[in-house]
């Protein structure tokens, strides 16, 4: 088989075998892992994973642009690819041999923060005057104040929005768990005007859907809502320096300043929709104003 029929064949294995209980975006993201690994390795002369050279394994890992967080993810990607095509009689090692133990650092770069202060000057720059305003201020607020990731702000439904309550109540793109997050009275009325002025005609497979592009009558892609916020951060003044500057950035900050103001952690898991608090406790990594106000003096005693 060629190239394409090689890559074709053993991904749609892995899609086939993968848990029920799995999102679909979880498969694809799993999937995005694989494919350049089978492009890599037919390229390197493997054409089956019968008795081959379990170092190419390694090598496309190290051969990888990433931080060694994203590694690692790719590691168990594959440690779960291989253990498929071992229970399918499609490879001699499985994946547990393969990679008995990955190690992983998941604290190896801390998440992008920004204040408050620094948001406001943000949201600042999206002028009334400018094009598409209704619709980007809507979208941004929405990934500022909720908490959404950018694929639950984009794939947001009218049935999502419960009027009465002041809530959007959704099941996640990511993980299919239910998320229910306050809305504004600011962000209500962005959301009233955008539905009643600017909201354009959809296609009939996308009319239960808030937000629509225009050009094309369906939904937006989570890149546009990134580029979105990228390019108003970089028009205000706010630094960024070395700090992310896209739509998940502004979850990661609010987390944190909700951390601030002395948010008890299991009501900022509810809001982010984390299964545990372990995932949200990665945000605390980031929080060193309120770790130092937590330490006590050391006694006189013990000075030297």
């Amino acid at each position: 088989m060629d190239k394409s029929e090689f890559v074709n064949y053993y991904l749609k294995i892995f899609r086939d075998n993968q848990k029920p209980d799995l999102v679909e975006a979880t498969i694809k993201h799993k999937c995005n892992h694989v494919q350049p690994f089978l492009s890599y390795v037919f390229d390197n002369d493997v054409n089956d994973f019968h008795d081959f050279d379990l170092s190419i394994v390694f090598k496309f890992i190290n051969q990888l642009p990433y931080r060694s967080q994203t590694k690692s993810m790719v590691a168990f990607t594959l440690r779960n690819f291989f253990d498929i095509l071992h229970k399918n009689d499609l490879a001699t090692v499985d994946g547990r041999r393969l990679f008995p133990v990955i190690f992983t650092n998941r604290r190896s770069t801390l998440p992008s923060y920004y204040t408050e202060k620094e948001i406001k000057m943000m949201l600042s720059e999206i002028k009334p005057n400018s094009q598409n305003y209704l619709r980007t201020k809507t979208m941004i607020m929405l990934a500022a104040q909720t908490g959404l990731r950018a694929s639950d702000i984009l794939q947001l439904k009218l049935s999502d929005i419960k009027w009465d309550k002041n809530l959007i109540e959704k099941p996640q793109i990511k993980t299919a768990c239910r998320v229910s997050v306050p809305i504004s009275k600011e962000v209500r009325y962005l959301l009233i005007a955008y539905l009643r002025d600017i909201r354009p005609k959809s296609l009939k497979d996308y009319n239960e859907y808030v937000f629509i592009n225009p050009d094309t009558g369906t939904t937006y892609c989570r890149s546009e809502l990134t580029a979105l916020v990228k390019y108003y951060f970089k028009k205000s003044d706010v630094e960024i320096g070395e700090r992310k500057n896209g739509a998940h950035a502004l979850r990661h900050s609010l987390a944190t300043n909700l951390l601030n103001k002395n948010t008890p952690m299991p009501v900022i898991t509810g809001i982010l929709g984390h299964k545990n608090l372990n995932t949200t406790s990665r945000y605390l990594s980031i929080d060193v104003e309120t770790l130092r106000c937590l330490c006590l003096e050391v006694p006189n005693e013990y000075h030297d």
